[in-house]
């Protein structure tokens, strides 16, 4: 999965001809074509500029939403487990079991450096042979060197650890003025009052 689409795929297509790049641009809805063995994308709508738009796919679409659009995206535009949109009263687009299931809108940031030629860092485990067999040899002799440091660590904490309970009753009421004021479809706001729970 990339994790920036600059680098990904513009970096390397930013000199054509036919590409065009809108920021601040956000996709609502995917239109698809059936067929009797295959579903593609036909279109992307769009809004940019307090404009709905719509981008024509030519051969493909590239979903690079982030944690926090993908769902947002794919259900209202009817791709999910036809379990969960039924129920919804849906029309099943495409049934694409696993949208949005099994976890919790999250923002990790993830910081990454560039190090001096020489200096021995954690890729080293990853890409030198030599080195990973001496860090492991080391690590059973002595149970220290590189294995025995923590490279990162991360823990969720409950809410209620870091925040009143009157801090967090307003950024609930926080949220749900966000909601009303972007004009969550149904879905979103279903998918709020899921996380609510």
């Amino acid at each position: 999965m990339p994790a920036y689409a600059a680098n990904t795929y513009y970096k390397s297509a930013a000199h054509k001809s036919n590409l065009g790049v809108l920021t601040e641009a956000r996709a609502t809805n995917i239109e698809l074509d059936h067929s009797e063995k295959d579903v593609t994308t036909r279109s992307i709508s769009f809004h940019f500029n307090s404009e709905s738009l719509t981008a024509k796919a030519g051969k493909a679409v590239v979903l690079l939403a982030g944690t926090l659009l993908v769902r947002q995206l794919l259900e209202p535009s009817s791709i999910n487990s036809s379990n969960v949109l039924k129920n919804l009263k849906f029309i099943l687009k495409a049934d694409l079991p696993g949208v949005g299931e099994n976890y919790q809108d999250h923002v990790l940031v993830s910081t990454t450096y560039e190090a001096k030629k020489g200096v021995i860092t954690y890729d080293n485990l990853g890409y030198n042979d030599t080195f990973r067999a001496a860090a492991e040899a080391q690590y059973e002799k002595t149970h220290d060197g590189p294995l025995a440091a923590s490279n990162s660590m991360l823990s969720w904490i409950d809410l209620h650890y870091l925040a009143s309970c009157g801090k967090i009753t307003h950024m609930h009421r926080s949220l749900w003025e966000d909601v009303r004021k972007y004009k969550a479809t149904l879905l979103q706001k279903e998918q709020y009052r899921i996380q609510e729970l």
